[in-house]
């Protein structure tokens, strides 16, 4: 899924008992509808770390400074500084791309004394970078090909078999590679009621 999606996903387009989120047209870029498995691991996370909060129809959400639960509208700010702290980017001087020099930032503040500090920007991995990572998956799950590139090719057409099973093949690629989170396998109607409602 996009970020867009993800933000933008409610609750009441997450179906636990079929396991699969069903997107609505005008919900995806591409403006078509579409359904996406929910694997073990997704589901595991959900009914670990998210609770729906009365009033919020949103599955990713925040608390504001009233304490109530809102849309997450965007976390750039804080995939770079999560990434920053694992090493898996960095923030450098932006430079002037015909002289080479470091370009200063706007001062920020009281502008009668400011201090001269350079732009920086940020380099390292990005959020998209996941959906490269999780069609390299699928291939090495043993998805055909076709079917993982679907990530990338907004006019390809998969069917919804073919994306069924690859989330099939998935679960069980990370099942063997990393196991289930909590160390212990539970049936589907086991998972169904421990989810929140």
């Amino acid at each position: 899924m996009r970020e867009g999606e993800i933000l933008g996903l409610e609750w009441s387009r997450v179906d636990f008992l079929h396991s699969v989120i069903r997107l609505r047209a005008g919900e995806t870029k591409n403006d078509e509808g579409r359904e996406v498995p929910i694997v073990p691991q997704f589901r595991a996370l959900v009914a670990q770390h998210a609770r729906r909060q009365p009033g919020c129809d949103y599955v990713c959400f925040r608390f504001d400074r009233l304490g109530r639960a809102v849309q997450i509208r965007g976390f750039r700010k804080s995939w770079y500084t999560a990434c920053i702290r694992v090493k898996l980017g960095q923030m450098v001087p932006v430079t002037d791309p015909e002289s080479g020099e470091t370009l200063d930032a706007k001062p920020r503040g009281d502008r009668r004394n400011p201090k001269a500090k350079p732009k920086m920007t940020y380099q390292g991995m990005i959020f998209h970078d996941l959906r490269r990572s999780g069609a390299r998956a699928l291939v090495h799950a043993g998805v055909p090909e076709r079917v993982a590139r679907s990530v990338f090719d907004r006019y390809s057409i998969v069917s919804p078999k073919d994306v069924t099973e690859a989330g099939r093949k998935l679960e069980a690629f990370h099942s063997q590679k990393v196991g289930y989170n909590s160390g212990t396998e539970c049936t589907e109607m086991q998972q169904v009621n421990s989810v929140p409602s």
